[in-house]
């Protein structure tokens, strides 16, 4: 029993220990890297995290609120349907900056100027919110993210200090300050104005813009904090932890307005050879409806399946309609050719209209779109156009019969 109750005194003094180097000492410093951009999609916005630092313990380690678990039940549905959740992760930084070093993507440090017990604040609060119950979070990409949760957590962990973080103010939209990012990204840029709807055409409020890691950074630079009624400026210092071996940005040879051209010249050389040899080729409508269709049903999927607001309100399906999808099985079935043509009218003119009045409409859209869009006018003609020929020839062979009679 004896034996027991030392054991037990010794876990205790030990658990006690532990906890004891926990406490920060005056040399613990909290600061906020930026990670710069690298060329994959996934990269092309930046990463920010915080980072305590105590020489005098030996600890250096990361607070990263960008982390997923990809072993997580259902993640590609919920990643799908917005519903996915991300976490508070930490690592050390040594190993943090392995990664980033291998990448080839430099890391910018920001050391705040804050005093001891604002450190400590940060660091339990951060401390407590990486717990298994506490970790998880919804990610919104705009409003909710890795670079957002930074100022909260500051604000939140030191209530008794004012921060003022100064706002731009450059009238840009949400789409704006995407299309900054992807520069040399022109397929990733194409797949998200498809995938996106109006909702990121608004202009983005000027705290808004600190969603993005290098924004994030730039305000940080110049926001302050209010200690003893005196601001001072939040930043004490800066330095480049990894420099930032610039890969040179290529963006594809073959890019997004190629391919919807190379499309467009096909359209209208089988247009061409349809008139030549009076002969209508329904299997090129039945591809490329089905693919417009299809494209469509991803953004009707997007739009009315999902949680991700950033995809309400998606004007691409003006030309990106699914119910392509319902029409091209009877394409050239007689018994619903009145269907055919009635579809075809509205979503011809409706093409028609987008292509003469796109510039008017509240979303923005890519201008690879537009080939297809004219593609799908005059393809949405030639159907009509067979479909009423079709129509004639057979009452005109029905009227001859009749007179044979």
């Amino acid at each position: 029993m004896a034996n027991k109750f030392k054991m037990l005194l010794i876990l205790i003094l030990l658990s006690q220990q532990a906890f004891a180097l926990t406490e920060l000492s005056d040399k613990a410093k909290l600061s906020i890297l930026t990670c710069e951009s690298g060329p994959a999609l996934y990269e092309a916005f930046g990463h920010s995290t915080f980072r305590i630092k105590d020489p005098k313990l030996g600890i250096d380690k990361i607070y990263n609120y960008g982390v997923f678990d990809f072993n997580a039940p259902n993640f590609y549905v919920k990643f799908c349907q917005g519903k996915m959740d991300y976490m508070l992760g930490t690592s050390a930084t040594s190993r943090y900056f392995r990664m980033y070093k291998y990448h080839n993507q430099g890391i910018r440090e920001q050391i705040l100027n804050l005093g001891h017990d604002d450190v400590k604040k940060v660091y339990a609060y951060l401390e407590n919110n990486a717990k298994d119950e506490n970790k998880f979070y919804r990610y919104d990409f705009f409003f909710d993210n890795c670079a957002t949760k930074l100022k909260v957590v500051l604000e939140e962990a030191i209530p008794d200090k004012k921060f003022i973080f100064p706002q731009e103010n450059n009238e840009l939209t949400f789409r704006d300050l995407i299309d900054s990012q992807l520069a040399y990204n022109s397929w990733g840029d194409f797949g998200i104005d498809i995938a996106l709807g109006s909702v990121i055409d608004t202009l983005a409020l000027p705290e808004n813009y600190a969603f993005l890691p290098l924004h994030l950074e730039a305000t940080i630079a110049q926001a302050s904090i209010i200690d003893n009624n005196q601001p001072q400026a939040l930043v004490a210092s800066s330095k480049t932890l990894l420099p930032y071996n610039q890969f040179e940005r290529k963006d594809a040879f073959f890019k997004p307005i190629h391919l919807t051209l190379i499309i467009l010249i096909i359209t209208c050389l089988v247009f061409y050879f349809e008139a030549k040899k009076e002969k209508y080729f329904a299997w090129y409508d039945r591809i490329f409806f089905s693919i417009i269709g299809l494209v469509g049903l991803l953004v009707t999927v997007l739009w009315f399946g999902t949680e991700h607001t950033a995809t309400y309100w998606n004007y691409n399906i003006l030309w990106a309609n699914p119910t392509h999808l319902l029409v091209i099985p009877i394409l050239t079935n007689k018994k619903f050719a009145r269907i055919v043509r009635l579809h075809f009218i509205f979503w011809g003119l409706v093409a028609v209209a987008v292509l003469a009045f796109g510039w008017l409409m509240p979303q923005n859209f890519h201008i690879a779109f537009y080939p297809l869009i004219l593609a799908i006018a005059l393809r949405s003609y030639q159907i009509i156009f067979q479909n009423i020929k079709r129509n004639v020839n057979e009452q005109l062979e029905e009227h001859l019969n009749e007179m044979k009679k």
